[in-house]
């Protein structure tokens, strides 16, 4: 290597090794960005169309819409405030805080009725290969048949008056539910009876969420989350300090990462590959003022990760810190540039040698 590319590739290789070592540090930052544009609407609910749209239900009764890289659409559709949406075959469904409604573009809505009490709470659907699920808080699960009718669930071993918030299925085909008050129940199939299934779990839980792994299941309470191996061992608590917030609602990515929903912003674990229990939870930032309510509800399609807190918010990369990190690269090879060239930038020479 001549002596001239030595001087320059030297200030070059320490400004690349800087910028590398900088950007390692600072890590894959990220933080949760506001996109919906009405800040009078507050959205409850989340979902993706097969093709792409995106749908935002209101506690108003509103439907957001926005094709992939369109401009968002608001359509007042009439609806009771909005607590669950979810793609139906070339449709929607609505669950809202006075029954079931179907459209086939979001647009135009009509009431469900086949086998549905009226004034219906619906607060989450799950779609099963035997038959969606409808949960409503004070009445229950229902079940829809092929042919389109709702069949109430039975309650056979729950609490009289009880209400339930969440409901999953686990990998063995068992069904799981957080109540309000009463902690978790479980049964091992839809026929069999509801059993308790609190063994650990802080006295008058609430059951906020439930998240299906497939090392256990994952339960958001009034105090933190907790996870289970199998149905009737001990809940443990998850993470290390944080074990007090509210978790309203959970959801995990392809990148073996848990989130979890609170009153307080949003947290995340990664998933260990022994047996699915996150790690301590850290807090990813919303940006600007944050959220406007709790963050009720997550939605994550692929690489999209949506969160409903008032606002519609959506996770980006922080890459504000690349910045100050690549001028702090170049101007540390500049240094070094500089350094290797003292003697020519002074101008100083060595005495003359005389006999």
């Amino acid at each position: 290597m001549s002596a001239k590319a030595l001087q320059l590739g030297v200030p070059a290789l320490v400004a690349g090794l800087l910028y590398l070592a900088g950007t390692a540090w600072v890590g894959d930052r990220e933080h949760w960005v506001p996109i919906s544009p009405y800040p009078g609407e507050h959205f409850m609910a989340l979902t993706t169309a097969p093709d792409g749209r995106l749908f935002a239900g209101a506690q108003s009764g509103a439907v957001l819409e926005r094709d992939p890289g369109g401009p968002w659409r608001l359509h007042n559709t009439g609806l009771p405030a909005i607590t669950w949406l979810l793609p139906d075959g070339d449709g929607l469904l609505a669950g809202t805080i006075r029954g079931v409604y179907a459209s086939p573009d979001g647009r135009q809505w009509a009431p469900v009725e086949r086998g549905l009490p009226e004034g219906l709470w619906v607060l989450q659907f799950e779609p099963l290969p035997d038959g969606l699920r409808l949960l409503s808080p004070d009445q229950g699960l229902y079940r829809r048949d092929d042919q389109g009718r709702w069949h109430a669930d039975h309650s056979r071993g729950l609490p009289a008056g009880v209400h339930i918030y969440h409901y999953a299925r686990d990998t063995q085909g068992g069904d799981h539910v957080g109540t309000v008050a009463e902690g978790a129940y479980y049964r091992p199939d839809p026929g069999a009876d509801w059993r308790p299934n609190s063994e650990g779990l802080h006295r008058h839980a609430r059951g906020f969420s439930l998240l299906r792994r497939e090392g256990g299941i994952i339960l958001g309470s009034d105090r933190g989350a907790w996870w289970q191996s199998q149905p009737g061992e001990r809940w443990q608590a998850l993470g290390t300090g944080r074990h007090g917030f509210r978790v309203l609602d959970l959801a995990a990515d392809a990148r073996g990462r848990v989130w979890a929903a609170s009153d307080e912003g949003i947290w995340v674990a990664d998933e260990s590959n022994r047996d699915g229990r996150p790690t301590p939870w850290r807090s990813v930032p919303m940006r600007d003022e944050g959220p406007q309510a709790p963050v009720s509800r997550f939605h994550i399609d692929g690489d999209q990760h949506l969160a409903a807190a008032g606002a519609i918010y959506q996770l980006e990369r922080d890459r504000g810190w690349q910045v100050p990190i690549l001028v702090m690269a170049i101007l540390a090879g500049v240094m070094t540039w500089a350094m290797m060239h003292v003697p020519a930038v002074t101008g100083r020479r060595p005495p003359p040698n005389h006999p």
